[in-house]
């Protein structure tokens, strides 16, 4: 994790691979296929984790079961622990 602005953000596995400088002759662009650097870190226990996994739970895919709520999740937010929460 890194902190920006006093706000801890998870750094996600897959731009740990993409620390390279130079790709060729490619210019990718990754935010525009909506994948995300850093997102927000939230600890399992914290109330705005219940409310998050709650909204998820309820509105954004209602009961659609704890590894589609973890995943689609993660587009949002890193919840720590976070498929002991939905579970």
């Amino acid at each position: 994790m890194i902190e920006k602005n006093g706000i801890l953000l998870s750094k996600n596995r897959l731009t740990d691979q993409l620390d390279y400088m130079y790709t060729s002759e490619l210019s990718i662009n990754l935010g525009s296929l909506g994948i995300k650097f850093e997102m927000p870190c939230l600890d399992r226990f914290s109330p705005l984790s219940y409310a998050f996994a709650q909204f998820m739970h309820w509105d954004l895919a209602p009961h659609r079961g704890i590894e589609t709520h973890k995943r689609i999740s993660l587009e949002y937010v890193y919840i720590v622990q976070g498929m002991s929460l939905y579970r």
